[in-house]
Formats: C-alpha cells, structure tokens, sequence
C-alpha cells in the first residue's frame, strides 16, 4: 500500500494488486475497473511518450 501511493497508483473499483508485485519506472499508474493484476507481475510506467508495459 505504501509502494502504491509512493508511485502515484490510482485504480478503479474492483481491482486487485497480488502479493510481490513489483512497480518500476515513472509515477502516476493507472488502473481502469476491474483490472486483476497477477501475483509477482512486473508493473512498469513510462512518461506517457515512449512506453507502458503491464
């Protein structure tokens, strides 16, 4: 939770972050509704010009 908020995470209703996820990268990530986001998923941002990968 803390990681989160530290890197701007910003999600929809119903969404869930797994165990040992691992956030690399830019600030300011956001997850639409209803996003599941698996366990041990590497969870990049880019600066919105070059890339994102989820």
């Amino acid at each position: 939770m803390i990681r989160a908020k530290i890197f701007g995470v910003t999600a929809g209703q119903n969404v869930y972050i797994g165990k040992h996820c691992s956030l690399k990268g830019k600030r300011q990530i956001t997850l639409e509704d209803s996003v599941t986001v698996r366990s041990y998923t590497q969870i990049w941002s880019g600066d919105g010009k070059n890339w994102s990968r989820f």
